[in-house]
């Protein structure tokens, strides 16, 4: 398994995300996995894998950005928590234009990619992320 950290142009910055992708039979087709509420962490870094273990370039992208690079511990989001409410904070600073602005340029970085197999692309919304999944489509 082959991990990178890619630094993707956006219109507002620089986007941080995370490639995975399997060491022999490039190039591979995409599969863009949009995080959930709870924001980038070892889970979904495992999930990437699964999907680079089946023959594809799996991209995570760190949709919270704009906002610095924030990390949650999902020890410390339980209910009614001062970090549960600052996870809010970040999900609701998305919004379906930002995503799809944020998506464009994860489209062009990918396009430069020469291990990644040009034509469709894939992608999974993860909980908040499932209506950003659509819009893409």
């Amino acid at each position: 398994m082959i991990e990178t950290r890619e630094f993707i142009a956006t219109r507002d910055g620089t986007l941080e995300a995370y490639g995975f992708r399997p060491e022999t039979g490039e190039p591979f087709p995409v599969v863009i996995l949009y995080m959930d509420a709870p924001g980038i962490r070892g889970e979904l870094f495992d999930f990437c894998r699964r999907i680079a273990g089946h023959g594809y370039f799996a991209l995570l992208p760190d949709m919270y950005y704009r906002l610095g690079r924030i990390r949650f511990e999902m020890r410390d989001l339980a209910e009614g928590s001062p970090g549960r409410a600052r996870m809010f904070e970040a999900m609701q600073s998305l919004t379906n234009e930002l995503v799809m602005s944020d998506t464009r340029g994860m489209l062009q970085h990918l396009a430069t990619l020469p291990h990644v197999k040009p034509g469709p692309k894939g992608c999974i919304g993860y909980c908040m992320s499932g209506q950003y999944v659509v819009s893409a489509a």
